[in-house]
């Protein structure tokens, strides 16, 4: 496959294609990993604990509306 401004020189038939160039649009560029101090592992680890805490309070509140609902429509008779 070639790329607008692509030579055909530098697409020999021994090459691999992979569709992106190493500074194009589609390229993977490593992400850079940096050590975290203990005070922002310890950051990361309370609002880690708040996402839990909220998301399991939101399962709880749609369990909890939807039995009262099937309850509600039982007891009707429907």
């Amino acid at each position: 496959m070639t790329h607008p401004g692509d030579s055909p020189e530098t697409h020999g038939s021994d090459e691999t294609q992979t569709g992106a160039h190493a500074d194009g649009p589609g390229a993977v560029n490593p992400v850079e990993r940096t050590d975290l101090s203990a005070q922002d592992k310890a950051q990361r680890n309370k609002r880690n604990l708040a996402i839990a805490f909220g998301l399991v309070a939101f399962v709880v509140l749609i369990f909890s509306i939807t039995v009262m609902r099937l309850a509600s429509n039982i007891s009707a008779g429907g």
